[in-house]
């Protein structure tokens, strides 16, 4: 497992790897493409949130989110879950790094997936999230998109 697991140090490597490891691992999330995108961002966002260990970026393939739920999963891991199931669904998609710091320095990542004419934010990260409601952050970069 750990061949999918690099050390990040800037948020376009995060972004990079996000979008990477859900087009590389997109059937991880293949049998979960009969959920709706509310139904989705529901079983993402009932895995407990973790950090990753202090000074050091981590992001998962979806399987490992999957296989490891009970430990925690932090933003970009849901990212890349929730983008490799938007291919696997045939959703257009995108990832994007925000803030809400004074300093504007990036600091979280979700996805947002295309439901018709709009691009719905899906940000299961936090208890307190719901779906598709946008945030009003302070910076935002598209990341990774497919």
């Amino acid at each position: 497992m750990k061949s999918t697991r690099e050390k990040l140090f800037k948020v376009e490597q995060t972004g990079e790897q996000i979008g990477r490891l859900a087009r590389q691992y997109w059937q991880d999330m293949a049998d979960l493409v009969s959920l709706t995108p509310p139904q989705l961002f529901d079983f993402v966002q009932a895995i407990p949130y973790r950090r990753d260990p202090p000074g050091v970026e981590l992001v998962q393939r979806p399987l490992f989110l999957r296989m490891e739920a009970a430990r925690g999963a932090d933003c970009d891991d849901r990212a890349t879950a929730v983008a490799a199931w938007a291919i696997a669904s045939g959703y257009p998609w995108r990832v994007v790094a925000v803030s809400r710091r004074p300093d504007l320095r990036l600091h979280h990542v979700f996805t947002e997936v295309r439901l018709g004419s709009s691009w719905v934010p899906i940000d299961p990260t936090y208890p307190t999230s719901s779906y598709g409601r946008p945030e009003n952050w302070t910076a935002r970069k598209t990341l990774a998109e497919g």
